[in-house]
């Protein structure tokens, strides 16, 4: 993790805090983003969440209206 930021930022320089707090962050964010991602890819495929494409290329991701009750079944039975 350590050695892949600083070869991404070969002048990057911090105390063990900042290491800590900041660079290590940046990893469990990209995991964190990751993990949502396929979360909400497989809302959409089982036909709760509905994407929009935005003009400017955003993808935005909304509950169907037609699936709330199939969204509550999804919950209570903590399939995603």
């Amino acid at each position: 993790m350590i050695l892949g930021y600083l070869l991404k930022h070969p002048g990057a320089k911090d105390t063990i805090d900042g290491l800590t707090e900041w660079w290590l962050l940046e990893r469990r964010v990209a995991e964190t983003r990751r993990e949502v991602e396929e979360a909400v890819d497989e809302l959409v495929e089982l036909g709760v969440l509905e994407s929009t494409q935005h003009a400017d290329g955003r993808v935005v991701y909304a509950l169907r209206p037609d699936s709330q009750e199939r969204a509550e079944h999804l919950l209570d039975a903590e399939e995603v």
